[in-house]
């Protein structure tokens, strides 16, 4: 197996539990494996939003990675639970931003399909700045919409 190709030196997510709300089996076995080797801890992952719901509830998280056609629908009340609970979002989808409920448009966006370097450094963008893009500096498509 060759080795991850991280930006960051070293485990980037060393002592970090994300929370991964992904319904497709190899998407997410891949989100897995890249937070795993990247020193992370996976909560998860699950495919059901209300699985998804009670694991945000019951287990603590830093960062949560939501699809957003999570169990065939829109995965909007896991969402707004996190937001509710300052917990940080990545909206992992292939929908463009404005496609997206405005109240969303300042999370985190990983736009499908992306690399697992692209995983790991918007991880460490949202852990770092709380999961929320600061008005007006909405972050370009070319820096999380999962090209490389």
């Amino acid at each position: 197996m060759p080795p991850p190709l991280f930006r960051f030196a070293g485990r980037a997510l060393d002592g970090y539990r994300l929370l991964v709300a992904e319904d497709d089996v190899l998407t997410a076995d891949a989100l897995c494996a890249t937070i795993r080797d990247a020193g992370g801890e996976v909560v998860g992952p699950t495919g059901s939003l209300a699985d998804a719901v009670r694991l945000a509830t019951c287990e603590p998280i830093d960062c949560a990675i939501v699809d957003m056609g999570l169990d065939g629908g829109q995965a909007t009340p896991l969402v707004d639970l996190l937001l509710s609970e300052a917990v940080p979002i990545i909206l992992a989808t292939a929908a463009e931003r404005d496609e997206l409920p405005r109240a969303y448009w300042r999370l985190h966006l990983l736009r499908k399909p992306y690399s697992p370097a692209t995983l790991v450094d918007c991880a460490m963008l949202a852990l770092g700045d709380g999961g929320l893009i600061a008005p007006g500096q909405i972050r370009p498509a070319s820096g999380l919409d999962g090209s490389a």
